[in-house]
């Protein structure tokens, strides 16, 4: 039996309120909480606890198995070690820890790597949580673990290469740059989805968000051109002002006049949204169209949709707005 640490599967616990949960195993692997089940229970969570969960690594799991194991999808043909000096293949395993990254925004990652090139800087991402708790998560890693050994899914897909993307988006800590590298994932996903490649940003974005959402997306908002000179995508603009500019407010001249009213941060107690809004949304959207590519549909949990994206979709779906 091989026993490895593991770092940040936190949240785990009973209703995602703490850090100790009951073995469970998925896919020969059997996960295990350091945590002791009856460690005194915090009741007061102040600011200062939640920073530090966020950033700080915590070994606080480790998983258990007694079979061969499988070369890695994601990482397929991957060495661990140095250019100079590989050790072995990457295996199945830190597939698995990749998925539970993305249902948990939790950096789950193997505590022995700590020194390597790659260690996540910090123990969560920017990525909404999907999943809360070990229950939830026992349902949910079995049919992406199905889906990313899907031969056929790998041969579109690239073995699963915008998960990796997705992923190391999410621990881009710059929001700017993180938005630019989450378009970087729609141009990817539009020529896997389609078969076809485009420069066209507005014909990529109408393209799959009709794919995703055909019955709900208007066409006169979403064009693939102008119409008389004036852009009628949000994220086509902003994409262009940031690569293109590097400053805001926004200022292309093919911009509608609303855009450029879009202050950085919509005033408190207001229903005024600021860029920051937009970019954040654009995250989500980003986030639920790479785990819709496996089957699985993260705006219909409530967790997901804490912070009104459903909401927001429609609106935006609609309007061009959000």
């Amino acid at each position: 039996m091989r026993k490895i640490k593991l770092i940040n599967l936190s949240g785990l616990g009973e209703h995602g309120v703490s850090d100790a949960f009951p073995p469970f195993t998925v896919d020969g692997y059997e996960f295990h909480s350091q945590v002791p089940a009856n460690r005194r229970t915090i009741t007061t969570y102040t600011p200062v606890m939640a920073v530090r969960d966020n950033r700080v690594h915590r070994q606080n799991a480790y998983v258990l198995f007694n079979h061969a194991q499988e070369d890695s999808v994601l990482y397929k043909g991957g060495m661990i070690g140095t250019a100079a000096h590989p050790t072995q293949k990457r295996k199945f395993l830190e597939d698995i820890l990749v998925l539970g990254s993305l249902l948990t925004k939790y950096n789950w990652a193997f505590y022995s790597r700590r020194h390597t090139p790659g260690y996540p800087i910090a123990a969560t991402s920017h990525l909404r949580t999907i999943t809360t708790d070990y229950i939830e998560l026992q349902r949910d890693l079995p049919p992406l673990i199905s889906k990313l050994k899907d031969t056929t899914w790998q041969q579109q897909f690239n073995n699963g290469f915008h998960l990796t993307m997705l992923l190391n988006s999410a621990n881009n800590y710059n929001t700017e740059s993180r938005f630019l590298s989450r378009v970087i994932i729609w141009e990817f996903l539009y020529e896997k989805i389609f078969g076809r490649e485009s420069e066209n940003l507005q014909e990529i974005i109408k393209t799959i968000l009709e794919h995703f959402w055909n019955n709900q997306v208007n066409n006169s908002i979403f064009l693939t051109h102008r119409v008389g000179g004036l852009s009628k995508n949000i994220f086509y603009v902003l994409r262009n002002q940031l690569a293109h500019s590097g400053k805001l407010p926004i200022n292309r001249s093919y911009a509608e006049q609303w855009m450029t009213q879009i202050p950085w941060e919509g005033q408190f107690g207001t229903m005024t949204r600021g860029i920051v809004d937009y970019l954040r949304f654009f995250d989500e959207l980003t986030q639920v169209i790479v785990m819709k590519t496996m089957n699985f549909h993260p705006e219909t949990k409530h967790i997901f949709n804490a912070f009104n994206f459903t909401e927001n979709l429609n609106r935006f779906l609609s309007t061009g707005k959000i």
